[in-house]
């Protein structure tokens, strides 16, 4: 069996998001990229994973990160991975990026349920969209990926979408540090708010293989949601 190096230097974001309590996102990259919760209320609920925050949809409850950074990175590499685990019932935003100053220029990334639960994924000049919902109120594995040649979508480890060219290279990145990953809203003021559950953010500055998702997928689901399952461990 092969042991995936699945946070290495290209792990530029990792957020379990089962701290429990408060309303800050440890990160646990080498790179310190805390994420902050904001919201009226602070829910920490029973999930497989353990205790996850509940993005309520309501009461503008969503986090943000600085994503300055990572922006760069991936401009660099011209290529990116996000992987999550998601549950919700209704559409709403997972997440996207905004450059805030000196005006805003939002939506370079882009992650929702749209239609009624498909799952649509943008990244500059690229974007695809599922044609199964996924909004069922269970638990699934996103990968969203975007190079060179291609945008894509995984779930729960299958191919799900894929389509053109991302073009990341020519990401527009302003010069002041002002750029933010919003999680659970489109942007500042919030919007589209999510309702449901997503942990275990992961963002990467290059592709992951199939096999890498499926490896990091299985990590979660045999080793978070059913423990009593033994297998082969990724490294981290």
């Amino acid at each position: 069996m092969t042991l995936y190096p699945l946070r290495d230097d290209t792990c530029l974001l990792a957020l379990p998001m089962h701290e429990g309590s408060g309303n800050v996102f440890y990160d646990h990259s080498r790179y310190s990229h805390n994420a902050t919760f904001y919201g009226d209320t602070i829910d920490w609920l029973d999930s497989p994973f353990g205790k996850v925050l509940f993005f309520a949809g309501t009461d503008d409850h969503y986090a943000k990160v600085s994503f300055y950074e990572i922006m760069k990175k991936i401009k660099e590499a011209g290529a990116l991975t996000i992987t999550a685990w998601i549950n919700t019932g209704e559409d709403g935003q997972i997440l996207t990026e905004c450059q805030e100053f000196p005006y805003p220029i939002c939506g370079y990334f882009n992650l929702e349920y749209r239609d009624g639960g498909k799952i649509y994924f943008k990244a500059k000049a690229g974007s695809c969209e599922t044609s199964g919902s996924f909004a069922d109120g269970l638990w699934h594995f996103i990968a969203a990926q975007a190079g060179p040649d291609f945008t894509r979508i995984y779930v729960d480890g299958n191919k799900e979408a894929e389509n053109g060219d991302a073009d990341l290279e020519h990401l527009y990145i302003s010069s002041q540090m002002d750029a933010v990953l919003y999680i659970g809203t489109e942007y500042s003021p919030p919007s589209n708010l999510f309702n449901g559950f997503i942990c275990d953010l992961r963002i990467y500055n290059r592709i992951l293989s199939q096999d890498e998702i499926k490896a990091l997928e299985l990590y979660y689901r045999n080793f978070e949601v059913r423990p009593s399952i033994l297998c082969p461990r990724p490294t981290l």
